[in-house]
């Protein structure tokens, strides 16, 4: 976080823009996620369909996406999925891109950037929208990549994944990107009954 002066003190706990982000989490919480279709595809088709939704649905023709058919069948069928597997990869992907309620979301961590280049008077709508357009482009790249985790992956192990994230409750998302070196993670509840939330760890 870059050090601002306020009122003749250098301040590195403040930023305007991240302010812009606090601001806007309760609209974020408030808004619905739009309906998605409930039925699963078969487990053959699993990878293809993953493509079509990450390149085509939502426009990141140049991300990697890395998603095996054995896991995602293997996690069907182990656990109790009201949001199945294509759901989940949507509201995954929706999270990622529009979500700033956590601090180290790669949305959130792009509101100084857009601030910086817009400057002070900027509205919130406007640095917002800035901050949505250099996610999606750093997301649109070949350096960046998702892939869906199961409890044998390490970072599980290594405690990096957000401690409130359960494998038999959530499906669990890794994107990786240009924006930082953090990892991010998209935790989508199985039940439908909690929105879905993305994290950073460095």
């Amino acid at each position: 976080m870059k050090k601002r002066i306020v009122a003749g003190l250098c301040v590195a706990a403040f930023s305007p823009a991240l302010a812009y982000g606090q601001a806007l989490v309760n609209d974020v919480k408030s808004s619905k996620t739009a309906d998605v279709p409930k039925v699963s595809a078969p487990a053959s088709d699993i990878s293809q369909t993953a493509l079509q939704i990450v390149h085509g649905e939502f426009g990141l023709p140049k991300m990697a996406v890395k998603i095996k058919e054995a896991q995602v069948a293997d996690q069907e069928k182990r656990f109790t999925n009201k949001i199945h597997f294509e759901q989940a990869l949507r509201k995954g992907l929706t999270c990622f891109l529009n979500d700033p309620s956590q601090p180290e979301s790669p949305l959130y961590m792009q509101f100084d950037d857009a601030w910086d280049e817009l400057g002070d008077k900027a509205s919130k709508k406007e640095v917002l929208e800035l901050a949505k357009r250099k996610v999606r482009a750093a997301l649109n790249s070949p350096a960046a990549k998702l892939e869906l985790i199961s409890e044998s992956h390490r970072w599980f192990h290594n405690g990096e994944i957000e401690a409130t994230a359960d494998f038999k409750n959530d499906w669990i998302f890794y994107m990786g990107s240009p924006i930082s070196d953090h990892l991010n993670w998209a935790v989508v509840d199985r039940s439908g009954k909690k929105r879905a939330a993305c994290y950073g760890f460095n």
